[in-house]
Order: structure tokens, then sequence, then C-alpha cells
């Protein structure tokens, strides 16, 4: 015989199972077919239209998808199941504002339900608002803790907006709970950089190669640690100019690039040129501004102290953007004062990337004086790999004059040079030139070494 509290016990259990089913399935019937005066007809008629709409959705046939959920729709206007499968349509057209329409009435009637807390949390992110995306998020994962979307989901809006430890929290959650290991390394390894940890960031890369060996996108970001320094000196660049009349000429500067978390450089430059028996010293502050993926903004400023032949100060604004890591647009805007002049230069370029330190470059410089004297030239800069991210590079220019303002004298420079890293942190530089100056026609000789660390 069975003893009375045991009977009691199963009897409680059952009875708490069977209340938690019963509440369920009401939940569950009353969140999916809320019309309870439906036709049978009309219940058969709803089943065919999702059926369909779900088959539109598995062929990516969006448009047709969302228009059946919508026919669904109008024989059941308070459906929340179907609200949330057109919701999910709506978000991967980009039609966000009428995606969250829909989300917001069936949060409104179940105000936890876990697909529409998801995919509201979804949206949220791709509209950039981070910190509303974030919070959906949170009352998601309060039910379900463990799901390794929204882990991923709530740590790339933490990335993305600048919260790197909430970031580095929810990958490392998401990979215990069984999410993608090489999508939330390669993002980790993305954050390490951000906080400019290249250590910790070369570690998780090299996780994702424990598990892909084949891996492009590690490979790359590894190749890229090797090359990200904090700082870069020249300590002596040396140009040497020789002028068919003799006479000799030599510029010397050293610079300061100093790289901040990746995301800011800061230059500072110091030049001393002698030319024939003039002699001029400038300084050079710049600023480039890297935060924003893709785009490149930038400024420098130079002064000359007491100039002989150069201006007496100039400054840059310039602007770049890259396209798919392939092509960068840009444009360079220069003002110069000189003592009896001023001139205003309009660059825009254009460059096609092949590699990490391949490129080809087309500019065309438009100089405008004061005095009203207009020249343009047109440059072409080619620099390509040889060996193991050593480069060589050519450079040619042709246009009309901004030296002497002689509307009538042509100009072709031409360069090429050759660069060679002795080690990761040790590079030189040599370069020959052929010139058209205001003193002539000139050769030039470059000599460049660089320490990075």
């Amino acid at each position: 015989m069975i003893p009375k509290n045991k009977i009691f016990s199963i009897t409680v259990t059952l009875s708490i199972f069977l209340l938690f089913f019963i509440t369920s399935s009401i939940l569950v019937y009353a969140q999916n077919i809320s019309n309870t005066s439906l036709t049978p007809e009309q219940k058969k008629k709803i089943e065919l239209l999702i059926d369909m709409g779900i088959r539109y959705e598995h062929e990516d046939k969006l448009d047709k998808a969302a228009e059946t959920f919508k026919q669904a729709l109008e024989i059941d206007p308070n459906n929340i199941l179907i609200k949330v499968r057109l919701a999910k349509i709506l978000s991967w057209q980009g039609k966000y504002d009428e995606a969250l329409k829909y989300l917001n009435e069936v949060l409104e009637k179940v105000p936890n339900h876990p697909e529409a807390l998801f995919r509201k949390a979804q949206i949220l992110s791709w509209q950039g608002k981070y910190n509303e995306a974030i919070a959906t998020y949170q009352i998601y994962l309060l039910e379900e803790k463990n799901d390794a979307d929204a882990l991923m989901g709530i740590a790339r809006v933490c990335f993305w907006s600048g919260k790197y430890e909430k970031a580095i929290e929810y990958f490392n959650r998401a990979i215990k709970a069984g999410g993608d290991k090489i999508d939330a390394y390669l993002n980790l390894g993305k954050i390490y950089l951000a906080m400019d940890n290249k250590e910790k960031a070369k570690e998780t890369f090299k996780k994702v190669l424990e598990i892909d060996p084949t891996n492009e996108d590690a490979k790359k970001f590894l190749a890229g640690i090797r090359t990200m320094k904090t700082f870069e000196i020249e300590p002596l660049t040396l140009n040497w100019y020789y002028y068919t009349d003799g006479n000799i000429g030599i510029i010397t500067n050293t610079s300061l690039l100093y790289h901040y978390k990746q995301k800011i450089d800061f230059l500072f430059k110091f030049d001393d040129s002698a030319i024939n028996s003039q002699h001029d010293q400038k300084f050079t502050v710049g600023i480039t501004y890297m935060g924003i993926e893709n785009l490149y903004l930038g400024t420098e400023y130079r002064i000359t102290y007491d100039p002989d032949f150069s201006e007496y100060y100039s400054g840059e604004l310039s602007l770049h953007y890259n396209f798919k890591k392939v092509i960068t647009p840009g444009i360079m805007i220069d003002y110069y004062r000189f003592s009896d002049d001023t001139m205003l230069a309009v660059k825009p370029e254009l460059q096609k990337d092949f590699s990490d330190v391949s490129y080809a470059r087309v500019r065309f410089n438009q100089y405008l004086f004061s005095d009203n004297y207009k020249a343009s030239t047109i440059e072409l800069y080619v620099q390509f790999e040889y060996y193991n991210k050593n480069t060589i590079y050519l450079n040619a220019t042709y246009g009309g004059d901004s030296e002497i303002k002689d509307p009538g004298r042509r100009i072709f420079d031409f360069g090429l040079g050759i660069s060679y890293d002795i080690t990761d942190n040790l590079g030189i530089k040599f370069g020959y030139g052929w010139l058209e100056t205001q003193y002539g026609k000139t050769h030039e000789l470059t000599w460049q070494n660089t320490v990075k660390w």
C-alpha cells in the first residue's frame, strides 16, 4: 500500500503540472488565435495564408510574404503570431518603423512575448538606438538567460555603443551558451583592439584559428596587429636636391606619429630646409580621426619661423571614405599664406586598394591664387608589394606651373623608390626624383628611416 504522504505529494505534483499545462495552453492560444469568433472557413483560410507566407519567406520572396501575412491580418487583426511573423519580414526589408508598430501592438497585450522582444531589440540595434536595444535585450534575457542568439545580439550592441567591458561579458556568456565561437572570438578580438590591448587581441584571434585554421579574417587581423604600432618615429628624412646650375638644396625632417587606440593619429613634425643661401624651419601639427568605420577626417597646421622662401603658415582639411576596403575617394583643401600672396589648393583624389600595402591613386590638384592666377596638375602614384610587405613606388605629375606663375610653362615630375623593413620595428626607404622647380630641372635623392613600437 502507498503511504498517504506519498499519495499527497504525487497529487500535488500532478495538480501543479496540470495547472501549468492548462495555463500555458490558454496563453499560447490567446497569443496566436485571439479572435474566437472566427468561422471555421476563416480559420482554415488563415492557416493557408500563414503556410503560404512561410513558404514565400523560405523562398526569399519577402514582398509576397509580407503581402500574404497582411491578408491574414485583415481576417484576424489581433492575431499575435501573424504580427510577429510580419514584423520579422518587414525588418528584413528595412521597414523598421512599420515592423516596430506591429511588435509594440503585440507587447501591449503580452509584455514579455519572447520573439516580439527579441525582434524589437534587433530592429532597435539596426536603427542605432543602442540604449533602447540593450534595455529590450535585457528584458528578454530575464526569461531566456542562456539564449545564445540574444547574448550575441546584446554583445554586438554593447560593442557598437562603446560599452566594451559589457560586450566582453556577453560574448563570453554567448560562447558558454553554445553560440557561434568563431563570430564571438572575432568580435572579442576587435574589442580588444579598440581597447588598445593588442596582446589580448592576438590571443583571441589565435583561438579562431584553433577552431578554423583557414579563417581569413583572423589571419588578416593577426597580420595587421604585427604592423599596428603605438608610436612611429622618423628620426631623420633627408632630401638632397641637385640643380642643373650646380646649386644644392637639402631638406631634413623629423616626425613623430602617435596612434591613440587606432582611432586618432597625432602628427608632430619639424622640417629644416636649406636651398641655395636661403634657410627655413617649419613646424607641423596634425590630427586624423578614424573613430567612424571607413571614414578618415584629417587636419594639419603648419607654421614657418621667419621664412625665406616658404609660406608663413598653411593648413589642410581632408576627408576620405573607404568603400568595402577597395575604393577610397577623398578630397583635401589646403590654404597657404605667403608674404605677398595667398593660395588655395583643392585636391580631389581616388585610390584603388589591391592589398594592405599595394594601391594606385589618381589626384587632381587645382591651385587658386589671390591675384587670380590659376594652375592645375594631374598626379599618379602607384605602390606595390615586392616581398613581405616591402614596397616599390612610382609617381608622376604633369600640368601647369604653381611656383613662378608662368601660364605657358608645363611641368613634369617623376619619382621612384623602394622601402625595406629590416625588422617589424625598423624600416628604411630610398627614392629618386626628377623634378621641375622654380630653380630649374632638379634631381632629388631621398633617404628615410622609420622606427616603430
